[in-house]
């Protein structure tokens, strides 16, 4: 049959299905919500009132509870971008806004 292919890993085949069925998006906004749950624990997940991922510019809205937690998010911004993306693996979180 497909004298010349190689065998594929099942990893690359399944990322090859994602794309091709336009599931990264998808899939990318999961993994955001997960790895911020994660990363910040669930008592201040609770204080978060809105979580917004948008994969195509790579931007995280998040609504805060209350203004002193905005205010102490506000210095953390890039410490918690780069934790999130390294919990999902890439650099898909370009940007984090406080609304």
């Amino acid at each position: 049959m497909f004298k010349n292919d190689e065998p594929k890993k099942v990893a690359d085949l399944l990322a090859d299905a994602l794309r091709q069925y336009n599931f990264n998006t998808t899939v990318d906004k999961e993994m955001v919500f997960l790895a911020y749950r994660n990363v910040v624990g669930e008592f201040l997940m609770k204080m978060t009132w809105k979580i917004d991922f948008k994969p195509e510019s790579g931007i995280l809205f998040l609504k805060l509870g209350s203004p002193s937690m905005k205010q102490e998010f506000s210095y953390k911004l890039t410490d918690l971008q780069n934790a999130i993306n390294k919990r999902v693996g890439s650099d898909v979180v370009k940007k984090i806004v406080l609304t």
